[in-house]
């Protein structure tokens, strides 16, 4: 069963290492940005892990949620909308999960991390979460990260 399962997790990693990651056209700024975030006009529905973040951390990164998509240049017209909580990860149409997990560095940069977990056709994102570690407990300082992994995803979309 242990054989299985490890030979079954080997041939998942090499099939992800080994499918080759689409480039954007040269010379399309527009449509590069377009095909990897969330369609322009959509309404992100926002899930935090249940019994993970403090009421005032939910607080502070729905506030800076708010305060991110208000922004029209960053965010092209996105909205959110808030979810409620949730026992994991969910990976539905326009769906950004925010959780925890475990990071063994004290490299801010590794703090935080923006993941994908589906996206259509065209490379359009349909469904992601947003990792902290699980050590950070300091609001103002999640609120940096979230930004950062924000930030992140639109320079990666360019």
């Amino acid at each position: 069963m242990k054989t299985s399962l490890l030979a079954l997790i080997l041939l998942l990693f090499v099939h992800v290492a080994a499918v080759p990651k689409t480039k954007p056209e040269v010379g399309s700024h527009r449509a590069a940005t377009r095909v990897s975030g969330w369609p322009p006009s959509s309404t992100v529905k926002v899930h935090f892990v249940r019994g993970l973040f403090t009421s005032e951390q939910k607080q502070i990164l729905w506030q800076t949620l708010e305060t991110w998509a208000q922004k029209a240049e960053a965010t092209r017209t996105i909205r959110f909308s808030y979810a409620g909580e949730t026992g994991g990860l969910i990976d539905c149409l326009g769906c950004l999960t925010l959780t925890r997990q475990e990071v063994f560095t004290n490299d801010s940069r590794r703090q935080v991390s923006f993941n994908r977990l589906r996206g259509d056709q065209s490379g359009q994102l349909i469904s992601a979460w947003i990792g902290f570690d699980t050590s950070i407990s300091n609001s103002q300082k999640l609120t940096r990260l979230l930004l950062h992994a924000l930030g992140a995803e639109i320079a990666a979309s360019r």
